[in-house]
């Protein structure tokens, strides 16, 4: 408009060109009030962006959409960018948040992809660093083993957050990684070679690139057992972890294997003639295991996706199970629905989380086994139970209960456990 301007009138250039800039501003405003659109994308200047930003303290952004700040951001509009972040945790629905963060983090990690592979440039004197050896973590189940692996030499330690040229080999006794990356600017060869205690099936395996600089393998194995060890030496390398939380996913199937294996095995030794403890043991787990999976609830439930915290009901309760009765429970009554777990309410982010973190420290103290009941879904059982208002923690043992009052640091639910 100002180019225009000076053209034809030079002389009224600067009034008539602030006028309509304007006059351009506000019909931007008008169409993100109407719901058509935010308009940030057609704004010229980044001023003209903050304008519009920071009147009505952002409302804006209410109709915004995520793909107005990946637009901000290309152009270097930092600062617009960042009003667009502020006013959202305000302003814009929890789902537009949700895309908005991921635009952001994505969009931030190319820039600073971008910006190392050209600080890369200015050090790069045509020499190669040593080859780092990668950190990684396995866990297995009866069929199959599972590699966790990061690019770099410590699982705890910053590597590079993307590779090239890789070359990944599964043979059947061994696999074998290398790649290119870059990390602190420095071009970095990354590897790893690993012999394993058994055969793995070449033809039944997978790779993918995962986020942190990260890439998971899975391999099936020659022959269903579960391995005492990965590698084919005794020797524990320093680079090589548990995987903590893939264990935890596939314990129950490591168990029941275990166990099914020693029926078969006293079977055999014995000719069938009669059930051994093992073999009783083994009726015994199915059946807990059955019971347990009766208690499962429905995904918006406050612990669906928390494997550790076991789900309870009246056809699996621990505390009224003969073999468990000496052990201390601490269980909790809860509304998903009350804390409207549905939507991703704070009230039952907050709940989960410190249940979930007093369950870990508990267990690792072994001072209490922690569990919960969905009101909403076994609602006659915690009438029976004569649940107060939620959430609500009560502490069962020896055929006892005594309920719990107070906050949930572990040094009050330690004191509450001793009495």
């Amino acid at each position: 408009l100002e180019v225009a301007l000076d053209m034809v009138a030079p002389d009224l250039c600067h009034g008539w060109a602030w006028l309509l800039s304007a006059v351009c501003l506000l019909v931007v405003t008008q169409a993100a009030g109407d719901g058509d659109g935010c308009g940030l994308n057609i704004l010229a200047k980044e001023a003209d962006a903050l304008e519009l930003l920071r009147r009505d303290g952002g409302a804006v952004v209410g109709h915004c959409d995520p793909s107005q700040v990946s637009w901000m951001m290309s152009r270097s509009w930092w600062v617009a960018s960042r009003e667009f972040v502020l006013a959202s945790h305000t302003k814009a629905s929890r789902d537009v948040q949700v895309a908005l963060a991921s635009t952001v983090r994505r969009e931030t990690a190319e820039v600073k992809k971008h910006a190392e592979e050209l600080l890369f440039a200015v050090n790069d004197k045509g020499t190669q660093v040593g080859t780092v050896r990668c950190s990684f973590q396995w866990s297995q189940n009866s069929s199959a083993i599972f590699l966790s692996i990061k690019f770099s030499h410590r699982w705890s330690s910053p590597g590079a957050l993307e590779v090239t040229n890789e070359k990944v080999e599964t043979k059947a006794c061994c696999f074998n990684f290398s790649a290119t990356g870059i990390h602190s600017q420095l071009r970095k060869n990354y590897a790893l070679n690993l012999e394993f205690f058994q055969e793995v099936d070449p033809k039944s395996w997978s790779w993918r690139l995962a986020s942190a600089g990260r890439m998971t393998v899975e391999m099936a194995k020659t022959h269903a057992f579960i391995w005492p060890r990965l590698l084919k030496g005794k020797d524990r390398p320093n680079n090589m972890a548990a995987w903590d939380s893939m264990n935890q996913r596939w314990a129950d199937e490591v168990n029941d294997f275990e166990l099914f294996r020693k029926r078969r095995e006293d079977k055999k030794r014995k000719g069938e003639a009669e059930k051994d403890e093992d073999v009783a043991a083994v009726d015994e787990a199915e059946k807990t295991k059955a019971s347990a999976d009766s208690c499962k609830v429905y995904e918006s439930s406050t612990f669906s996706s928390v494997g550790k915290i076991p789900e309870l009901c009246s056809t699996y309760w621990p505390p009224r199970v003969k073999k468990m009765q000496d052990e201390k429970w601490l269980v909790l009554f809860h509304s998903p629905k009350e804390m409207k777990c549905k939507e991703r309410g704070p009230e039952c982010t907050k709940v989960r989380d410190r249940w979930v973190a007093a369950e870990r420290k508990l267990r690792e103290l072994g001072a209490a086994k922690l569990g919960s009941v969905d009101c909403d879904a076994f609602s006659d059982w915690c009438e029976k139970q004569e649940v107060g208002h939620m959430p609500f923690v009560r502490k069962y043992t020896k055929g006892k209960r005594k309920t719990f009052y107070g906050e949930w640091d572990i040094d009050s639910l330690m004191d509450f456990i001793g009495t």
